[in-house]
């Protein structure tokens, strides 16, 4: 049989201790709560409809879904090979296009540096309708030069291009 607690103290607990042996009585527990029908605004209930679209002519189509197909791994491959093969081409046809346009250099001739010139001067002065830094670049080929340094009276080959 149940027993009661009491409460009581001792010298080894305190007090709110059940004895040994003792049993608690539980209340028992409610019954869960019915989930209410969806109503409408009139008080009505909403009937439950199947999913999907009813056509003019009386059929069901199925419901559209909002989030887009998934593209498998093969899709993804075929996709990045195809960049691949994109981006290759690019650099390739760059490279050709920018070879191509470059201007042929016919023969050099000699020139000074005048006092204070700059190679980049120097090279307005040598080819004044080809690109400043193209002129530069083939002067420092042509006389095997890392730098920039001039001196005055300094003599250079200097490219003639085709027109």
């Amino acid at each position: 049989m149940n027993q009661t607690l009491t409460r009581h103290s001792s010298t080894t607990g305190y007090a709110g201790h059940r004895p040994a042996g003792a049993t608690v009585e539980r209340a028992p527990r409610p019954a869960p709560r019915p989930v209410p029908a969806r109503r409408r605004p009139s008080g009505r209930p909403v009937a439950a409809r199947p999913a999907g679209v009813v056509c003019a002519d009386g059929r069901r189509h199925a419901p559209v879904s909002r989030r887009p197909a998934p593209i498998g791994w093969g899709a993804a491959i075929v996709a990045g090979i195809a960049l691949a093969i994109a981006v290759w081409s690019v650099v390739i046809g760059g490279a050709a296009a920018t070879e191509s346009t470059a201007a042929p250099i016919s023969g050099t001739s000699v020139v000074h540096v005048r006092g204070g010139e700059s190679l980049g001067e120097l090279a307005q002065r040598v080819a004044p309708d080809r690109s400043t830094s193209a002129v530069v670049a083939d002067i420092r080929e042509l006389n095997h030069m890392s730098g920039s340094a001039l001196t005055a009276g300094q003599p250079l080959l200097a490219p003639l291009y085709r027109n």
